[in-house]
Order: structure tokens, then sequence, then C-alpha cells
């Protein structure tokens, strides 16, 4: 601009022509700008603003430059792929047709679609897939189809989205592989029983004045009768479990198994060493698999909903009414409560006589199970894991850019009958529950 040249600005939005009083200080400036050059704003209706309306829209970006060489780049690609063809002239029929498209001649279907010669078509489909950043094969398909012809495209594009080792590690796959079987079972009270650890559970929640700092609880359930006991720790070590254990085994026995997850205080020395002299079998759950102590896993929830609606309560009279609930409401797969399992009386008239013998809650049970298992396996697809099979394995935690598989393992062992196979992560054995792995395409 020639500094006191008059400038005529024609525009179709009319607030521009009284831009008199400017409330900030950054659009004082630009009008003392502006009013060094004599700029005269002249208001235009919008249909008759249509040239730069027309330079509004258009797409002077890097992007559309980029896209246009990626385009022209296909496009020489296939011009000397349809150039390999014996003779032209055979292949270009009723339905066949030659054209030139941005300078590069190729051949094209009655729908004006590029015809991929059957030679290109891996390496097409290929660089497709990478340009357009490893989309789904629904997606991948439809965009193809709509300015492309490729014969059996749909099981082409399954085929090489099945095969990319980018897309198996880094996407959420809705497919589940491996039939589920078998459940967590006891044939008689307090012979099984399962333990998992509850919190921190913070005192100043309830009703009291407490000093301490935040508390956990250790969930003990009979697999049986479905009996539940909780203990508040201050401290989670293996000492303090078998503290509490002790108390269990006066009451109620001592049991021929344990089942807990694989936590330090269940898994250490100490822990092991006492399982083994009382002669308990203990049994943990594959690692990251919380179903794999289900029982238990599900009382949990229970309890959690019982205590946030009982904190105008002391925490101890919240744990305790807590228990008493569990203990003595109606549970569905029993189809009675687990004091009368226990007791074989109701817990509220003790001159009712409990509804369920042991067959009953035993077919109970096993109907239950297999609703579960039905429910469970719907949309599974039937897969058999073999020792040597290549498998990849859910990360239990990610980041946003994180990958979502882990692998390719190779299988150093499986057994299908528990749903679980064994890797080796770190030159260590891993027990990895089926749920959390699905089998590796090698294209």
């Amino acid at each position: 601009m020639i500094l006191g040249a008059i400038i005529k600005v024609k525009t179709d939005h009319r607030n521009l022509l009284y831009i008199t009083n400017c409330e900030t200080n950054r659009a004082q400036r630009w009008k003392i700008l502006l009013d060094e050059y004599g700029v005269e704003m002249e208001h235009v209706e919008g249909k008759n603003n249509v040239g730069p309306d027309i330079l509004s829209r258009c797409f002077f970006t890097e992007t559309t430059t980029t896209a246009t060489e990626e385009m022209n780049s296909e496009l020489k690609a296939i011009e000397q792929a349809t150039r390999n063809y014996t003779n032209p002239s055979e292949v270009i029929g009723e339905n066949i047709f030659e054209k030139v498209i941005n300078g590069y001649k190729v051949l094209t279907d009655a729908k004006n679609r590029i015809i991929i010669p059957k030679r290109h078509e891996e390496t097409f489909l290929n660089r497709m897939h990478f340009k357009l950043a490893h989309p789904g094969i629904n997606r991948l398909a439809q965009t193809i189809s709509r300015a492309f012809m490729v014969e059996k495209l749909y099981s082409k594009i399954k085929k090489l989205t099945r095969d990319c080792k980018h897309c198996q590690r880094n996407k959420n796959y809705l497919t589940k592989y491996g039939i589920l079987q078998g459940s967590i079972s006891s044939e008689s009270p307090f012979s099984k029983i399962a333990m998992d650890l509850l919190g921190p559970i913070n005192p100043h929640e309830f009703k009291g004045d407490y000093d301490t700092e935040s508390k956990m609880l250790l969930v003990i359930v009979d697999i049986y009768s479905r009996w539940t006991e909780i203990y508040t720790l201050d401290k989670t070590t293996s000492g303090e479990i078998i503290k509490a254990l002790r108390k269990w085994f006066k009451r109620h026995g001592i049991p021929k198994s344990i089942l807990s997850d694989q936590g330090k205080q269940f898994t250490s020395k100490h822990f092991k060493e006492y399982m083994k002299a009382n002669n308990i079998s203990l049994i943990t759950s594959s690692a990251y698999n919380p179903t794999g102590n289900s029982v238990v896993e599900r009382m949990n929830q229970t309890i959690g909903n019982s205590l946030r609606c009982l904190r105008m309560l002391t925490m101890k009279e919240a744990v305790d009414r807590t228990i008493r609930r569990i203990c003595n409401s109606y549970h569905q797969t029993l189809r009675c409560s687990p004091f009368e399992v226990v007791y074989k009386i109701n817990p509220f008239n003790p001159t009712i006589k409990a509804g369920q013998n042991h067959q009953d809650i035993l077919r109970n049970k096993a109907k239950q199970v297999s609703k579960d298992l039905e429910r469970e396996n719907r949309n599974r697809i039937p897969h058999f894991y073999y020792e040597g099979e290549k498998v990849y394995v859910k990360s239990p935690f990610y980041d946003k850019m994180d990958h979502r598989w882990k692998g390719p393992f190779r299988i150093e062992k499986a057994n299908n009958c528990r749903n679980y196979v064994i890797i080796k992560q770190n030159n260590k054995p891993q027990r990895v529950n089926i749920k959390r792995v699905r089998p590796f395409e090698d294209g």
C-alpha cells in the first residue's frame, strides 16, 4: 500500500462501516494503522460480492498440493503397470476405456473408476492402506471402490488388514478368540475359599474421630456357601494376612485350597511356607484377569456399594453390617442365603428350615455356570491355542500412544481347558488368560 493513497474496500460485512469506538487496545492500534492509509469502506450486497466469496473458498494449502502430488505419483505408477499389458487394445472393449488423467494414460471402467492391473494390486492396496493411516476393512474398501476398480476388493483388503503388523499391535479388537471353559466351584462348605484385598478405605469417610490412616480390607469368601467375612488391616503384609486367616480357620476349619490373585502378599515365601505347613493348596489367578477370581471380585463390588451407603455409621459398624447383609441376604445362584446353607435355618425366622439341600445347591450352581459361559462365549470365535503358536497379549496399562498389544510371543504351553497359555516375557514364564490373547496373523 502507498501511504496517502485512498483505498476502497468493498465488503458485505456491514458492521465494518461503523468502526469508531474500539474497546480494546489491540483494535485501537489496528484503527490508527489503517487511518494512515485512508481506507474507505463500501458495503456491497452478499449476492454481488461473488469474487471474494470464491477466493475465500479456494484451497490454496500445502495439504492440497501434497494430495495432488500423491495422486499424480499413484497415477504414474498405475500408468507404468498398465503399459505392461501385452496388448492394451485387447482389454479395451465395451466397458473398458483409455483415458488421460492429469497427463497420465490409464484404463477406466463404465463408472470412470481407474482399473488397477492385477500385477500392481498388492502394491497399490498396501500404499493406500499406509496413505490413509491404516483404516479398517470397510472404510478402506469403500474409499478405494469409489475411485478405483480392483477385483474381489473386499476379500483382498480383509487379508491385507488382518496381516498388517501395525494394525495388530495398535488397534482395539472386538473379536475375541478361544472358547472359555470351566468355573470356580466347590463341592462342600469351607473346603475352598477365595480371598482378595479391597481398598484403601479412608476411615474419615465414616462417623467418628480417627487418627489412623487409610485401611485395607481382606475379603474372604467360601466358594460353596458364599459365606463372607471382612478383616480390617493396617498393613497388607503376608504376616497380617496370615493373622486374619487364623481367625477364619478357628471358626470354619482349614480349607483344602485357597484362591487368590498374584499379589506379593499371596506369593511371598513366608505365605507359601504357611500354606505348605497347613497342607493347603494355593491357587493363583492369571495376571490382570479379575474374572480369574470372579467370586470374590463380585463380592468386592457388593461390599463397596454397601459401605458407601453406610457412611453415617462408624467404619467398624459399617463393615459388620455389611457382613451381616451379605450372609443373611438371598443369593440368586444359591436360591437361599449363605446363612441358610451353613446353619440350615432362616436367619430371621429359626422355625423355618433351609429350603435348599446339598443337591439343590450344586444343581443351581451348575445351571448358573452354564448360563454364564453361554453368555460369555456367545461372541467368541472358537480357537484352539497350541504350543509354538505366535500370539499377541493385551497390554494391561497403556497411554494414548502406547501399543495396545504386546508381542508376538511364542506359546510355551497351552491349557485350553483351564483358559490359559504360558509365554515367555523378558525370559520369564508368564501365565496369561486367553481373554487377553489373540492369534498373530502372519501374512
